[in-house]
């Protein structure tokens, strides 16, 4: 069967403790991501839970997330301010026509 080049990246951290554990394994790290490999195609999907606590942010990701849900917010204020907007121009056009006066 032929064979597909993969490269990837990994802090020299994690690649070194990865490395080391191969090596007590009796594995390459090379053989260790073929068998992820064929673990994610037989199960179709990630043969194991990943949780935020496991799979951290880089600092810069963190920062997009926290600019993402500030976006957000603004958003649903935007909208809601505008909802609040339309409902006191009702009210003032049924006060207009009805002769009635509603205090904000």
């Amino acid at each position: 069967m032929a064979q597909t080049n993969i490269s990837f990246e990994l802090n020299d951290r994690l690649a070194d403790e990865m490395d080391e554990i191969c090596e007590n394994l009796g594995l390459t790290p090379e053989e260790a991501f073929e068998i992820f490999a064929r673990k994610v195609v037989n199960e179709q999907g990630i043969p194991f839970e990943v949780t935020e606590k496991e799979f951290p942010r880089t600092e810069k990701e963190e920062k997009i997330r926290i600019i993402a849900k500030i976006v957000g917010c603004i958003a649903v204020f935007t909208a809601f301010v505008s909802l609040i907007i339309r409902v006191v121009r009702l009210f003032k056009k049924k006060e207009e026509r009805h002769g009635f006066l509603i205090r904000l």
